[in-house]
């Protein structure tokens, strides 16, 4: 081969060097990464999930002629049976709560507004049911009424005082029944200190040298007529006399 050959096909190999130098390189091609699901989310519901109900609480509480009696944890509407109670109620300031009483049940006067269901001798059975109270106040005397109004299903709870200790228990048991354990307190501490007084009063030597022999009152209701009434022995009327200290 000539110079003149040598020098064409050298030439010829610079060119095609140069030219594949100046091609335009590939692009990598993109790589796909994986993408994770979407985690499907509830579709919102205007259904209600209902909460378990808890049974309704109640109370236990001992009678005072020693009965176990199941009481509403909260207690609205009371008939009561028994003056007393009736009288505890309002002054405990329960008296809202008295939906029937007795006849005999006259004071204070509020209580005229009280439905009547009958006498202490003789409530009046189908009218208390259909006031449906949550309790019944009665006193331990009335045991067929008792007997009959619960198995209505009533609940009937007894207080009988037969001395001043009974009374403050009454107060206590019925403010703990009506939700109204201080202001039965209150009433039982203003109770005894009138008590108190009532047998210093007592125990001070009078003109003839002694102290009362009897308590009278007077009755000034429908019932007593205007009489004078003494209390006697065993009832809670005769216990200021002889629980006074000696003069």
């Amino acid at each position: 081969m000539n110079r003149k050959s040598l020098s064409i096909l050298a030439f010829a190999i610079a060119l095609a060097l140069a030219l594949s130098a100046c091609a335009p390189t590939e692009a990598p091609s993109p790589s796909v990464q994986p993408t994770a699901e979407p985690t499907p989310t509830a579709a919102p519901t205007d259904e209600v999930v209902a909460e378990p109900t808890s049974a309704p609480e109640v109370a236990i509480l001992t009678d005072m002629v020693g009965r176990q009696v199941e009481l509403p944890a909260q207690v609205e509407t009371v008939v009561s049976l028994a003056s007393s109670n009736t009288e505890i109620l309002y002054a405990i300031g329960a008296g809202d709560m008295l939906i029937g009483r007795d006849s005999y049940s006259d004071y204070p006067e509020e209580v005229a507004d009280v439905a009547v269901v009958g006498d202490f001798n003789g409530p009046n059975i189908e009218a208390i049911a259909e006031a449906q109270p949550d309790v019944v106040l009665a006193s331990s005397l009335l045991e067929d009424v008792i007997n009959q109004l619960t198995d209505l299903g009533i609940t009937v709870f007894c207080t009988e005082a037969s001395d001043y200790e009974g009374i403050y228990t009454s107060i206590e048991l019925i403010g703990t029944i009506c939700g109204k354990t201080e202001e039965a307190s209150t009433l039982c501490t203003q109770m005894r200190e009138t008590i108190d007084a009532v047998h210093a009063a007592a125990a001070a030597p009078t003109a003839g040298g002694a102290g009362p022999a009897c308590r009278l009152r007077r009755a000034e209701n429908d019932h007593g007529h205007g009489a004078y009434w003494r209390s006697g022995g065993g009832h809670c009327g005769d216990h200021p006399l002889h629980d006074r200290p000696s003069p």
